[in-house]
């Protein structure tokens, strides 16, 4: 083998495990107001200003930090900032206190990316838990019937469609890379945000560590995930019962009383009238 052919197959081979390494996000991933931030046209000293702090962890939760940057967000919010500053100002020739609107439009413009993404995290997490009882139950079943993990999770990754999916691939495509597993699973805890992902992880590794038998612990896993959704719905449904009430308080019982009183005046009305002669 001559040294350059040797150099291409190397070559090969490192964009190859580059490419494993890369998180894969689909091609929808990228909300299109990043897309249009990311063309703005923003000094680097300004993108560094308007950078938040924790951008990065934001860009995770939200599951678009591999199409995504701590710069783009940056550029979302001057481009918030400045549009609905615009906003505001435009309303200057309407009243005299359009110069105030402006600025607080501009604050409110310049914190709507960060709310987006935070929309975002929450329905990947609330998807999470939707999908999590599922696929362990089918590892459970793949590891019952004699499978060893790695492929339980890999026929697991195949079903599962949303982003619990998306983090078991990447999680093992750095395994097959040569990453520790318990760094690997960590990975995909943190990814996740779901705290029963992480419970679901420990499970597996103190089972890998003590040898215990692993279909159990996955089938007690699913359990345990299902009862947490159930009495999150329960909490859920308790929180809505004093808004409906308040709902029922402000909105229906001062309609019904309207038509009562409606009613009542209309008959009063006709009473007084025929009292006084009137056709």
């Amino acid at each position: 083998m001559t040294p350059a052919l040797a150099s291409l197959i190397v070559g090969a081979l490192a964009c190859l495990s580059l490419g494993m390494r890369g998180r894969r996000p689909s091609p929808d991933a990228r909300p299109g107001w990043l897309r249009l931030a990311a063309m703005v046209p923003v000094g680097g000293a300004r993108v560094a200003w308007a950078r938040p702090a924790d951008a990065p962890g934001q860009l995770v939760a939200a599951g678009v930090d591999a199409v995504a940057t701590a710069d783009d967000l940056a550029r979302a919010r001057i481009l918030g900032a400045v549009l609905a500053g615009l906003a505001g100002a435009a309303t200057t020739p309407l009243w005299d206190g359009a110069i105030v609107l402006a600025p607080m439009c501009a604050a409110l413009g310049a914190l709507a990316p960060e709310r987006l993404l935070a929309r975002r995290a929450a329905r990947r997490r609330r998807r999470v838990r939707a999908d999590l009882p599922d696929v362990l139950d089918l590892l459970a079943i793949c590891v019952e019937g004699g499978m060893a993990l790695d492929p339980a999770l890999t026929v697991a990754s195949t079903h599962a469609t949303g982003p619990l999916g998306d983090e078991l691939r990447n999680a093992l495509g750095d395994i097959s890379l040569g990453r520790p597993r318990p760094s690997a699973y960590a990975d995909l805890a943190a990814r996740c945000g779901v705290a029963e992902v992480t419970g679901a992880v420990g499970a597996l590794l103190q089972a890998e560590e003590l040898g215990t038998p692993l279909s159990a612990t996955l089938a007690a896993q699913a359990d345990a995930t299902r009862e947490a959704a159930r009495r999150q719905a329960l909490e859920r449904a308790a929180r809505a019962g004093p808004r409906i009430q308040l709902v029922v308080a402000v909105v229906m019982v001062p309609a019904a009383l309207i038509l009562i009183v409606g009613a009542f005046a209309i008959e009063l009305s006709r009473e007084v009238g025929a009292m006084l002669g009137a056709p």
